[in-house]
């Protein structure tokens, strides 16, 4: 009873740190670099979760629905369906840089943008041993994987800020969080890791991710896609604005910095966010 309490309690803890660490991330960056920086970095952290979710044909949910038993050959196939799903990401992102870097005013330059397509592209080398010893009711190593990258994500926060010192720390901060993913996978594997190009199961996963593509596309346009609204059409709130969405969030955080002429805003922040 005490270990499936404790399992539970694994699993669930694993997704509460990576938020936990993805918001006090932001919060490191902003404090160190300022709002201005912070939103690029966010467009930047943007454009990669598109590129993921265009791609993600659900490698991982796959290994833990598919019935029977899950043998080295078949685990080597899903590397080489990882192997797939990491170049995809990695072109998505590529043909998005461009676009992200023109339309979006302010953004990170093409090169940034172009710069995280290696994060993918190292993820695609994950051991999916780890996964599916999760399946089999055993999450340790869940944890060493998932929370120890987080926790090296974390770690390379103030070095990456100090040697890049603007948006561009962010690409060296998700590499560093993907190698370190890559290397505490191959550490608590139990067999050597093996990709393979299996036609037969990589067209069973297209057919089980299909819907999930078409499902993530859908969230996105629901829950991302109006902040490009908004940074597209709506740059500059009047304080009524402000007032107002200030007044419908709890609890409220306001980011300030310097408009395009230089000009700071900080006493304007003041006044809306009072003591």
């Amino acid at each position: 009873m005490r270990r499936a309490i404790s399992t539970q309690l694994a699993g669930w803890a694993v997704p509460l740190l990576s938020e936990a660490a993805a918001l006090a991330r932001s919060v490191l960056i902003a404090r160190a670099l300022g709002a201005e920086e912070l939103g690029r970095i966010m467009v930047l952290a943007l454009a990669l979760r598109l590129a993921e979710m265009l791609a993600d044909v659900g490698i991982e949910r796959f290994l833990m629905a598919r019935p029977g038993v899950i043998g080295p050959d078949l685990l080597a196939a899903l590397h080489g369906a990882a192997l797939w799903r990491g170049a995809v990401t990695a072109l998505f992102l590529l043909a998005l840089a461009l676009p992200a870097a023109v339309l979006l005013s302010g953004a990170a330059e093409i090169a940034t943008h172009a710069a995280l397509a290696v994060v993918p592209l190292i993820r695609a080398f994950v051991h999916l041993d780890y996964r599916l010893q999760e399946r089999e009711r055993q999450l340790f190593p869940l944890v060493v994987v998932e929370g120890g990258a987080v926790v090296a994500m974390l770690g390379a926060v103030p070095l990456a800020l100090t040697l890049a010192g603007d948006h561009r720390a962010i690409v060296a901060i998700l590499g560093v969080q993907a190698l370190a993913q890559v290397a505490l996978s191959q550490l608590v594997a139990r067999t050597t890791w093996r990709a393979a190009n299996d036609r037969t199961v990589l067209a069973e996963i297209m057919g089980f991710g299909g819907p999930l593509i078409l499902n993530a596309a859908l969230m996105f346009v629901t829950f991302q896609a109006d902040r490009l609204v908004v940074a597209g059409f709506n740059p500059a709130w009047s304080d009524r604005e402000c007032e107002h969405a200030r007044d419908l969030t709890e609890p409220a955080l306001l980011l300030a910095g310097y408009d395009t002429r230089g000009v700071s805003l900080m006493e304007r922040a003041d006044a809306l966010m009072p003591q």
